[in-house]
């Protein structure tokens, strides 16, 4: 058979040299002007070869072969004047490799990121967009960051839930939301609506609350104190009394309203008690401090009494017709100055320096006559008398 293809093409390449043609109906050969070529070849008419070698041409133009490859190589270009040749895929497939990479940016072209049936991270591609996210690992001790980065100056960032649920940040108990130092009133760190009203930290230990871009409010460990400045109100973070109040102000913190206790409340001006309100089954009792005045409080002694009770500093007394001798003087506050006036002969007070609780210390011993008019001074636990008596 081979010596059959040979004679034929001698004897074609002789009609052709003589300027003979070919039959132009020929599906096998060509003449161009004196030139016989093979017009087409099926491939049952190529000669055999190795399975798996690919046909190409060499560096001279000439025909070649392609050495048969090993099991997932691939045809790879060696570039221009070399033949192909099969090598191993640099990076593998992304199912079977370790470790793959991207030669270039991922284009998901609309799909999301997940296992081919449920959607575990979905895009949305801006086609004008500058900005965007990235995430970085951390080393041993640190975290991971999510930041927005691109080509704006400033570039805010939105996480947002779907519906009107809740926004859930923590997940476990001892986890924490720290939030940067900032000293600025008019953006703070935690804002509300247009981002001028919220709280931000200063200072270590410092807490500012921002209103409009102002900040009004600062706590800390002294307490909860305007920022507005001198004369505004003050909740100082300690327990006070009567004579240092827990509701005051601003660079006057010995000025406000005060408490001494379950239902006892004052109003106090320098240190100094101003006013007291106690509530007693049901009943609320005023007394107000000397400096400033109160009602006077007029009293009749029943028989044989021996204790005043006052609920003024101002008291208009009358004895009883058979007399009564004082031993204590209850209701009063610390600091509290009460003026006696005595209307009648008819009362002796006791005079003690044991000091004992509600006792009268005075200066001499002493019983009333009309108009006669008595000062004394409560220490937190007795009496004394503090001026010069006064008889009208």
């Amino acid at each position: 058979m081979t010596i059959v293809r040979v004679l034929l093409i001698g004897l074609l390449l002789a009609v052709s040299a003589a300027g003979q043609t070919v039959d132009p109906g020929s599906t096998i050969w060509r003449v161009d002007g004196t030139t016989l070529y093979i017009a087409s070849i099926a491939v049952s008419d190529l000669a055999d070869g190795t399975a798996g070698e690919v046909i190409t041409w060499d560096a001279a133009g000439a025909p070649a072969t392609v050495a048969v490859g090993t099991a997932a190589q691939v045809l790879t270009s060696n570039g221009a004047g070399a033949a192909p040749t099969f090598q191993a895929a640099a990076g593998g497939d992304l199912v079977d490799d370790i470790s793959p990479q991207l030669g270039a940016q991922l284009d998901v072209n609309g799909f999301a990121l997940g296992d081919g049936t449920l959607e575990l991270l979905s895009f949305v591609e801006t086609a004008s967009a500058i900005n965007e996210l990235t995430i970085t690992n951390a080393a041993i001790g640190n975290g991971p960051t999510l930041t927005a980065t691109g080509d704006d100056a400033t570039i805010p960032m939105t996480i947002a839930p779907k519906g009107a649920v809740a926004l859930n940040l923590l997940t476990g108990t001892g986890q924490q939301i720290i939030l940067p130092l900032d000293a600025d009133a008019v953006t703070p760190t935690l804002a509300f609506g247009d981002g001028d009203t919220g709280f931000y930290q200063d200072n270590d230990n410092r807490i500012i609350i921002s209103h409009n871009g102002v900040a009004t409010w600062v706590l800390s460990a002294g307490g909860l104190e305007s920022a507005l400045g001198t004369g505004a109100a003050n909740i100082p973070a300690t327990v006070g009394n009567l004579v240092f109040p827990v509701h005051t102000f601003s660079n006057d913190a010995n000025s406000g309203l005060s408490r001494g206790g379950a239902d006892d409340i004052g109003l106090a001006s320098g240190g100094q008690v101003a006013l007291q309100l106690v509530e007693t089954g049901g009943v609320v009792t005023a007394t107000m401090n000397d400096i400033w005045g109160s009602d006077s409080q007029s009293t009749t002694l029943g028989s044989s009494v021996t204790t005043l009770a006052v609920i003024s500093n101002f008291v208009i007394l009358t004895g009883d017709g058979a007399a009564n001798t004082l031993a204590t003087i209850t209701g009063a506050t610390t600091g509290m100055v009460l003026r006696i006036l005595f209307v009648d002969a008819l009362v002796t007070i006791t005079d003690t320096d044991a000091h004992t609780a509600d006792t009268v210390d005075l200066n001499a011993a002493f019983t009333s006559a009309d108009d006669t008019v008595m000062t004394l001074l409560y220490d937190g636990t007795s009496w004394y008398e503090a001026a010069p008596r006064s008889v009208n």
